[in-house]
């Protein structure tokens, strides 16, 4: 009985053995099919790399990496340093460039380096990063406060609703529910709200207030966020899979592949990373969340603006794609109304070229040599800058009703040819820089606060509180948090500790030509952003303290006739 034991045991050993050989075998040959698989890969990538040449007169794309205030950095720096004719479409969900617009210079979008295929030739890249371990709670927290706003809604069918908005496709606004990665976050994370939080209200039949029942349940914890496979798959290491062109809204057929070689093999992960480091160096303008003022200085000293020079308007320009289409067609009454428009958009211009030369006149050679730049045409006749602006006013006047009365009946009326100089702010990119990165985080507070009041009205003080997730948590959280999202976000980590040097050295570099300019200090109009901020009625509405800041604006507007 012993010997059948003893042989028994030799053969399960051996049996065991074997196993243990077949799977190193099999994890070795897949390491060396993973690193060969990579290698040809990053080849490729660099032969094209090598042979790509960059142009910001051709186009300029903004690789816009997910909370790294991409968004606000876009709005409020690289939109005014572009005139509206040479702002591309929305991108945001879904890149559709439009081809009836050859100014289109500068696009937006959350797509990767991948992207690049359907671009033009010569497309040059920016892109922005950020700590990962900040952005990991950006997106914690960004996620929590859209998905919360489902729990006011009465059905969630009518917040999960992922189809789109006519109203908002007709605005031109982008919908959060439809832009990667959200469009993956959102629909998990509103459903598990809603059902723990609603679920809750059949306590109160049993005797017990839905508040009490209430506070008893958890929402989303930061902890259940960071461990969940699509955020595995959409913010983890994503900043280097950007810049790489696999992430999972990539165009490449093979990203999964790449991403799962990174995954599991830290030498196919180095060769990766690698390729990453070489294309931010060589390939793209950088940008750092955490220093937006030299980054918009750098960023203006590349693109070759003056932050001391006028800074452009908000608004697109330029001929829109039809969304159906269809060319709209044109009744004899609009045809009228079209070609009185055209006509005061050409005398419009003709004034608009006029008062900026008669203005340049009295600053310098340099100042009218840089508005021909910018298309503005001489005339031998130069009334006085008084009479100018009087008959501009008027005709502006005029054109304005007339363009709204085709926009009510839906008639396109972009292709007016209305110059650029229409659309010059009054302060300097610099200036205008600073005033609307503190509006966007006005903005951004003032919409987060009211949210919480809702939801506090609605749930009591100690559901609203687990609802949001705001700047001050984030400075409490345990070592072993911060910690383990270091840990998943190892190699964005790197390439972050990478491009902060990458960009000092840039910085450094550019401060040594005297063309370099500095973000003007902060003046006494500082505390009138605001009022000089034009809001539509319906926001001035939501914002506090608009009367203040409306009586303010009519003041300045009076001293500047």
């Amino acid at each position: 009985g012993r010997c059948k034991m003893s042989s028994w045991r030799r053969t399960m050993l051996l049996l065991l053995l074997l196993l243990w050989t077949l799977a190193s075998c099999g994890m070795e040959r897949g390491e060396k099919t993973c690193r060969t698989y990579v290698k040809d890969w990053i080849e490729k990538q660099r032969s094209e790399d090598a042979s790509r040449q960059q142009n910001l007169e051709k186009m300029l794309f903004f690789l816009h990496v997910p909370r790294t205030a991409g968004r606000s950095f876009r709005k409020c720096f690289l939109g005014k340093a572009f005139p509206p004719s040479q702002r591309c479409e929305n991108s945001y969900q879904g890149v559709s460039l439009n081809h009836t617009n050859p100014k289109c210079r500068l696009l937006s979008s959350h797509d990767d380096f991948s992207l690049l295929q359907r671009l033009p030739h010569e497309t040059a890249l920016m892109t922005q990063l950020r700590n990962p371990i900040q952005r990991v709670l950006s997106a914690y927290a960004f996620a929590l406060e859209v998905s919360s706003r489902v729990l006011l809604r009465s059905k969630i069918q009518k917040a999960s609703n992922a189809e789109k908005s006519p109203l908002m496709e007709k605005l031109g606004r982008v919908q959060t529910d439809r832009v990667w990665p959200w469009s993956m976050l959102l629909p998990w994370m509103r459903e598990t709200l809603w059902t723990r939080i609603n679920e809750s209200e059949n306590a109160t039949k049993e005797g017990r207030s839905l508040a009490e029942e209430t506070n008893q349940r958890d929402t989303v914890s930061l902890e259940e966020f960071i461990n969940h496979d699509l955020v595995h798959a959409s913010i983890h290491n994503n900043m280097m899979f950007q810049v790489l062109g696999i992430t999972s809204y990539s165009t490449l057929p093979n990203a999964g592949m790449l991403q799962e070689c990174v995954a599991k093999d830290a030498v196919a992960g180095q060769m990766m990373y690698d390729l990453a480091e070489e294309r931010l160096r060589n390939q793209f303008i950088l940008s750092i969340t955490e220093n937006l003022h030299e980054s918009a200085e750098l960023v203006a000293f590349k693109l070759g603006r003056s932050l001391k020079g006028r800074a452009w308007k908000a608004g697109m320009g330029g001929p829109k794609a039809s969304s159906s289409g269809a060319e709209h067609q044109e009744t004899s009454k609009e045809s009228k109304t079209i070609q009185q428009a055209v006509v005061l958009g050409r005398e419009v211009n003709k004034l608009v070229d006029q008062l900026l030369l008669a203005q340049a006149n009295k600053k310098g050679p340099t100042t009218v040599d840089r508005l021909l730049k910018l298309g503005v045409r001489m005339d031998k006749s130069t009334p006085s800058v008084a009479e100018i602006s009087k008959h501009l006013r008027q005709n502006l006047k005029q054109l304005a009703s007339t363009t709204s009365i085709l926009k009510k009946k839906n008639v396109p009326v972009e292709e007016l040819g209305l110059r650029d100089p229409l659309m010059l702010d009054r302060r300097s990119l610099g200036r205008s820089f600073l005033d609307c990165m503190e509006y966007q985080h006005g903005k951004a507070v003032d919409i987060s606060t009211k949210l919480f009041e809702k939801l506090q009205k609605k749930y009591g003080p100690a559901v609203a509180n687990k609802l949001r997730f705001p700047s001050t948590a984030r400075g409490s959280l345990p070592p072993s948090t911060l910690e383990s999202i270091r840990s998943l976000n190892s190699w964005d980590v790197k390439l972050y500790e990478f491009s902060k040097k990458l960009f000092t050295e840039q910085v450094q570099e550019a401060k040594e030509n005297p063309l370099y300019e500095s973000i003007p200090e902060r003046g006494p109009a500082s505390s009138s952003v605001l009022a000089n901020l034009k809001l539509s009625q319906s926001r001035r509405s939501r914002l506090p303290s608009r009367s203040s800041m409306r009586r303010a604006h009519r003041v300045q507007d009076h001293g500047s006739r």
